[in-house]
């Protein structure tokens, strides 16, 4: 019996007490009474057995999922640390081609070159983003007028033509025509 019982789900545990039990209120009178009650008492032990092991991997499971909530802050903070030190990287960079490299091109370059033992550095025209002004841009612009949003490709590249053939901007567009030194 001990080891038929010993091989049992909890699920199957609890349905042979509850036919035990009620076999026990049926022959109470009985002297299998007796077995009966052992076989209560016995299928007790074991479901108690097994509320000590689901315990024991209710604690795994809590320590495990601490520990992947730890790992899962740990690498969500190395990812933000990552994404600071590339902002800043592209800061660093951005300031070098936009702000000090046209100065030194100029003061030191022979017509808008610059060539040094590790390259050689030009001017490439480059473009700011197209800033929307307080008015709204012709209707052309927005192309789906339920939403009320700009076009943004189709504005830069009218702005940039307007500023090739020196016209005015379209209604409501601004745009900065700027020098960068890259390397060639």
């Amino acid at each position: 019996m001990a080891d038929i019982l010993r091989d049992m789900t909890s699920a199957e545990l609890i349905m042979e007490l509850i036919d035990a039990e009620e076999e026990a209120m049926l022959c109470s009178e009985d002297p299998e009474t007796r077995d009966v009650e052992q076989r209560i008492a016995m299928i007790k032990t074991y479901l108690n057995n097994k509320a000590d092991g689901i315990d024991a991997i209710m604690d795994t499971v809590g320590t495990q999922v601490a520990e992947n909530k730890g790992i899962k802050k740990y690498y969500s903070d190395l990812a933000a640390k990552a994404n600071s030190r590339i902002n800043a990287l592209a800061r660093t960079t951005e300031y070098l081609q936009v702000h000090l490299l046209p100065q030194i091109i100029n003061a030191v370059g022979k017509d808008g070159v610059l060539k040094t033992e590790h390259g050689t550095y030009g001017f490439r025209t480059s473009y700011t983003k197209v800033e929307v002004t307080a008015e709204l841009p012709a209707k052309y612009y927005i192309p789906i007028p339920a939403t009320q949003k700009v076009d943004g490709k189709l504005l830069r590249s009218d702005c940039i033509q307007a500023i090739k053939e020196e016209m005015p901007f379209p209604a409501g567009a601004e745009m900065r025509m700027f020098k960068k030194g890259v390397r060639k």
